[in-house]
C-alpha cells in the first residue's frame, strides 16, 4: 500500500484537548509510515510542540472566523493543500472548516474529516448545512454527548452513518500507580485538585460556593486550581472578597501535570459542559477519584459511585458532601483511585484508540 498523504487544519493558537489529539494522532501516523503534514498558526503551542519532530511537515496559517470571507486567506489555503496533495484532511475548528469549505472547489480531496471535540449544538444555518451536507466526508466525534449536541438543532445536519466516536485516549505507561508507589499521606487537610482553563463554561466561580459550603464543616482542606485564562483574576477577586485565600492556591499554568496529580488526594471539574474531560482521565490513570456534574460526557467517564461521584449541575451544597465523604472515608480515595485507573486501561488507553484511529482511516 501507497503511503498514504494526511493533512492536519488547526489554527488554534491556545493548547486544549483539540490540540492535544492533533498533535497524538499526527505523531502516531508519521511513526506509522503516514506522509503527515499540520497546518497551523506559527505561533500556536502545537507548532512549537511539533516542531521537534522531524518526520512532520508545517505550513503556517493564521484563520478567524471570517476567514472564509477572504479570498486572500483562501487561496493561501489552496497552495498549501495542492502543494501537499493529501488524500486525507482532519479540521478541528469551525473557523477551519468554514475556511475549507470555500477552498474545496478547486481541490480534489478524498475525506475531509471534521474533527468535533465541542458538546455544543451547532447552529442550523444554511451555511453549516451546506457544509455538512457537501464539504464534510466523516465527522470525528470525542463522546456520544458530542454526538447528541452536533445533532441537537438538526438531526438529518448529516447523515449518522458518517459520524465516528473515538474517546480519547492516555498512555498509561506515563502514569505510574500512585497506591503502590507512594506513602499514604499524613496530613489531615484533604488536597482537592482542579486544572483547566479559566473561563466561563470551566465554571471554577461554583468551586467558590463549595469553599463556603465546606467551612461550615470540621473538614480542613485546601484547594489547588490549576491553569490560566480570562477568567483567572476574576476568580481570584471572589475569593479573596469571600474571605477565602488561606483555602485557595493559583499555581498558574501547570508544565508538570504527573507531579500536580501526586500532590492531590481528589479531582474536581465543575464545567459547564465538556465534549471530552482529558484532564479527568488524567486524574483517573492516578488513581484520584474524581467529582463532577452528571452532565454531557462525565458520565461516559465517570462511574458514579465507583470511580467518583456525579452531582446534579451547580448544587454546591451536594457537591460539598461528597467532598466531605472522602474526607470521612480515606480508604475511598484509594479504592476508588485504583478502580479509576482500571477503568482508564479498560476504555481511555491511547494504542486502543490509536489503532481503532487507524482502522477508521484505512476503512474511509
Amino acid at each position: 500500500m501507497p503511503v498514504n498523504s494526511i493533512c492536519f487544519i488547526n489554527s488554534s493558537r491556545s493548547w486544549g484537548g483539540g490540540e492535544k489529539w492533533h498533535y497524538d494522532h499526527a505523531l502516531f501516523l508519521a511513526e506509522k509510515g503516514y506522509a503527515v503534514h499540520v497546518v497551523t498558526n506559527v505561533r500556536s503551542t502545537l507548532y512549537k510542540k511539533l516542531k521537534e519532530h522531524a518526520g512532520i511537515q508545517l505550513f503556517p496559517i493564521k484563520i478567524n472566523n471570517f476567514s472564509f470571507i477572504n479570498p486572500l486567506r483562501g487561496v493561501q489555503l489552496i497552495r498549501i493543500l495542492k502543494k501537499i496533495n493529501p488524500q486525507t484532511v482532519i479540521i478541528n475548528l469551525p473557523a477551519d472548516l468554514k475556511l475549507m469549505a470555500t477552498s474545496s472547489w478547486f481541490l480534489q480531496i478524498n475525506h475531509i474529516i471534521y474533527r468535533r471535540g465541542s458538546a455544543i449544538a451547532v447552529k442550523n444555518s444554511a451555511l453549516n448545512r451546506y457544509i455538512f451536507r457537501n464539504i464534510v466526508t466523516h465527522i470525528i466525534v470525542n463522546s456520544l454527548a458530542t454526538k447528541q449536541t452536533l445533532l441537537q438543532n438538526n438531526k438529518n445536519l448529516i447523515a449518522e452513518k458518517k459520524i465516528k466516536l473515538l474517546y480519547n485516549g492516555i498512555d498509561l505507561k506515563s502514569y505510574p500507580k500512585q497506591a503502590s508507589e507512594t506513602k499514604q499521606k499524613t496530613s489531615a487537610e484533604l488536597i482537592i485538585g482542579h486544572l483547566g482553563r479559566f473561563s466561563r463554561e470551566k465554571n471554577q466561580q461554583f468551586l467558590i460556593d463549595v469553599a463556603l459550603e465546606l467551612k461550615q464543616t470540621q473538614v480542613p482542606f485546601h484547594f489547588i486550581l490549576g491553569g490560566e485564562g480570562p477568567d483567572l483574576e476574576r476568580i481570584k477577586t471572589l475569593v479573596e472578597e469571600s474571605q477565602l485565600t488561606k483555602y485557595f492556591t493559583f499555581p498558574g499554568f501547570i508544565k508538570d501535570t504527573h507531579q500536580f496529580m501526586k500532590s492531590i488526594d481528589l479531582f474536581v471539574l465543575p464545567s459547564l459542559w465538556e465534549g471530552f474531560g482529558y484532564v479527568t482521565i488524567e486524574a483517573m490513570a492516578h488513581e484520584k477519584p474524581v467529582i463532577a456534574f452528571n452532565i454531557t460526557s462525565n458520565r461516559e467517564i465517570i462511574e458514579n459511585k465507583v470511580t467518583g461521584f456525579l452531582t446534579e449541575e451547580n448544587d454546591s451544597h451536594t457537591f460539598a458532601e461528597k467532598i466531605q465523604y472522602f474526607y470521612e472515608h480515606r480508604d475511598k480515595v484509594s479504592e476508588m483511585g485504583v478502580k479509576g485507573r482500571l477503568r482508564v486501561a479498560r476504555y481511555f488507553n491511547s494504542q486502543d484508540r490509536f489503532t481503532e484511529f487507524e482502522t477508521f482511516i484505512k476503512n474511509l
